[in-house]
């Protein structure tokens, strides 16, 4: 949602700020965009607030595996780069969420099941990792 309120806001800007001659029109402007702003602001903190101020589930979870997806996610998210620089015809921002979308379910899948099972194999697996792309790369 507020992905299509920036889209929005930047089309909206863009259009009347090219098309805008006079000064005081300007400046009117530019004070109703301030005022917009900060109206946005204070409706998505408040939203924030009252949504996002909760325990879940999910939370939990993310949470309970906040470290491992940080020790993990670095190779995965190298190997994944790697993999789909040969993809020269597809843009950029779906190479992003691709990367995006399979390192975090990947990494999140290792954090939970491998690395709490035997820590100290999921610590060794981590430094092989790191050592081969050191040579390697």
């Amino acid at each position: 949602m507020c992905v299509v309120f920036s889209v929005c806001y930047v089309i909206f800007t863009n259009y009347y700020l090219a098309n805008i001659s006079d000064t005081r029109l300007f400046l009117v402007f530019i004070i109703l965009v301030s005022f917009a702003r900060v109206i946005f602001l204070i409706v998505f903190t408040s939203f924030a607030l009252n949504y996002w101020n909760r325990p879940h589930q999910l939370s939990h979870a993310l949470s309970a595996n906040s470290y491992d997806i940080y020790l993990v996610h670095i190779p995965i998210v190298l190997i994944f780069q790697l993999l789909l620089t040969e993809l020269t015809d597809v843009s950029s921002f779906i190479k992003f969420g691709i990367v995006l979308f399979f390192s975090f379910a990947l990494s999140y899948a290792i954090g939970k099941y491998i690395t709490n099972r035997s820590p100290l194999l999921s610590v060794f697996c981590l430094f092989m990792i790191f050592v081969l792309m050191v040579i390697f790369l």
